[in-house]
């Protein structure tokens, strides 16, 4: 995992910045080469999805922080927030090394942001949270993308 203090990471254009130059993302990397394609989908659609995954993240975020209040939690989220928590529990997942978290590969010159780097079973495990009621078959591509970065 290599860590780069020169990445910048702009949310709403979800851009990332390597040096002052802007770098693709893991997705952007993906759609690129044709693996996803959200063509499809309507942009407001897309836009609403986004949003609600972030609101996911940032749930979880607070939950593994201990900064959740849950009298504010919107209604919406819980059931998402409930399954982070079985899924922590389940794979017994004790202690977080990274919590969103900016890589870069300075190699192949692109960034993404790792939901999580945790250890499990001994192991140093990178995890992605997804929102999803499916899991993309591209997921393992992507997650190899966050590995290499």
């Amino acid at each position: 995992m290599a860590l780069n203090l020169k990445l910048k990471f702009e949310e709403t254009t979800h851009t990332y910045w390597l040096d002052g130059k802007t770098v693709p993302g893991v997705t952007s990397v993906l759609s690129g080469a044709g693996l996803i394609d959200l063509s499809h989908i309507r942009a407001d659609v897309l836009l609403a999805n986004g949003k609600f995954g972030t609101a996911c993240h940032i749930a979880c975020q607070f939950w593994d922080e201990s900064k959740l209040n849950m009298e504010k939690l919107a209604p919406a989220l819980l059931s998402y927030l409930e399954s982070w928590r079985k899924f922590r529990n389940e794979y017994k997942v004790a202690t977080f090394i990274a919590i969103e978290i900016g890589v870069v590969s300075n190699r192949w010159q692109y960034a993404g942001t790792l939901d999580r780097v945790a250890i499990i079973n001994r192991k140093v495990t990178i995890i992605d949270i997804k929102s999803s009621d499916t899991i993309n078959p591209v997921v393992g591509v992507q997650m190899g993308g966050y590995g290499l970065a």
